[in-house]
């Protein structure tokens, strides 16, 4: 059985934490905490994070993730840092379903291994964090672009761990709240401006804005005006959105609005009817079914606002939006019942960053 170079492990953890949203110094300290990052078997518990064959078993496969391991493939230790991280994100997003807050280091930990809990474990997973957090920023040059932040180290095992990458200029953790789903964390970066901003309704800069939930701050101005509102998730600028709809825009009065009232307000005040028609006959092209300037529109039929939705952020981007409909679902319907979670806290500890119009 060959040695694991620590190196090539912590690179390892931060491509498969990455990809799926999971911290990867909290997947390189639980590997420190339950093998020192080591090969092998303890009793039932097999490989590097010691899972037992049914814990394994649990996980290997999940359509979600892109994971299609076998029962044997527990041994390889490639294959269980990609479980291992899908187990931590299942996790987390189990918590902060129940908690409505990221959980901190320990208590994700718990929450994967409620058995685990001893009088030593706080001391115990911050001896393991501060052995593994001088890998963390190599691993991230290794492995992740240039514009992509480092992922953050964690100091305490008290200290609230987030699914997605800070951003140390906006001090700000960049997620998605959904499973999976796209989100940008980088502002600054040059994708189309409702993209980089997780603003997917292009949405400018207002005073109701900064007090949203994810509200970070705002782009500069492009030139023609806009500054763009930037989200910590694109699930919080879709809940922006509905809001702008149903209460700026006053559509929750009735419940409904015809594409043409709506178009009338994106336009702006007293914009000639040729610019009402470039949004109403972009909306119709890019929607399916068809929307037209007569068509109605409920905000409670998810159906219908997700096909807006999709037009609509598609013309705000230039390109068709990467997002989930799951998220746009998710930002819709929480917003609606008034159950949008609270955003990640930024890490005690910084570390180094890697490197349309709006409304309102």
């Amino acid at each position: 059985m060959a040695d694991i170079v620590r190196s090539n492990f912590a690179e390892e953890c931060v491509r498969q934490g990455v990809s799926c949203g999971t911290n990867p110094h909290y997947l390189l300290g639980v590997a420190q905490l339950r093998s020192k990052i080591t090969e092998g078997r303890d009793g039932e518990r097999i490989g590097v994070f010691r899972l037992t064959q049914g814990e394994w078993n649990l996980t290997c496969t999940d359509i979600a993730f892109d994971l299609d391991f076998l029962p044997s493939d527990i041994d390889d230790t490639d294959s269980q840092i990609a479980v291992f991280a899908v187990m931590a994100r299942k996790a987390f997003d189990a918590f902060l379903t129940t908690r409505n807050r990221n959980p901190s280091a320990k208590e994700l930990y718990l929450q994967q291994f409620p058995a685990a809990a001893t009088q030593t474990l706080s001391a115990d997973f911050k001896t393991a964090l501060d052995a593994t957090a001088a890998l963390v920023d190599p691993a991230a040059e290794a492995v992740l672009d240039d514009v992509q932040a480092n992922p953050p180290k964690i100091t305490d095992p008290e200290q609230q761990v987030g699914a997605g990458v800070f951003n140390p200029i906006f001090n700000t953790f960049f997620t998605s709240l959904v499973q999976g789903g796209f989100f940008s964390s980088n502002p600054n970066s040059n994708q189309a401006r409702s993209v980089r901003t997780n603003n997917p309704g292009g949405i400018n800069i207002s005073e109701w804005q900064k007090t949203r939930p994810g509200f970070v701050n705002h782009t500069g101005d492009d030139g023609q005006g806009n500054k763009t509102t930037i989200y910590s998730t694109p699930e919080y600028g879709i809940a922006a959105w509905y809001h702008l709809l149903a209460a700026i825009y006053n559509f929750g009065e009735s419940g409904s609005f015809q594409i043409r009232d709506l178009a009338q307000n994106y336009a702006g005040p007293g914009a000639p009817q040729s610019k009402v028609d470039v949004y109403i006959n972009s909306w119709h092209r890019l929607s399916n079914p068809p929307l037209s300037a007569d068509s109605t529109v409920s905000l409670s039929d998810d159906d219908g606002m997700l096909n807006l939705a999709r037009a609509l952020f598609t013309h705000e981007s230039g390109h068709p939006m990467p997002l989930k409909d799951e998220q746009i679902r998710f930002g819709i319907q929480r917003e609606r019942n008034n159950s949008l979670p609270s955003p990640p806290a930024p890490p005690a500890v910084q570390v180094a960053a890697g490197g349309g119009s709006g409304h309102g």
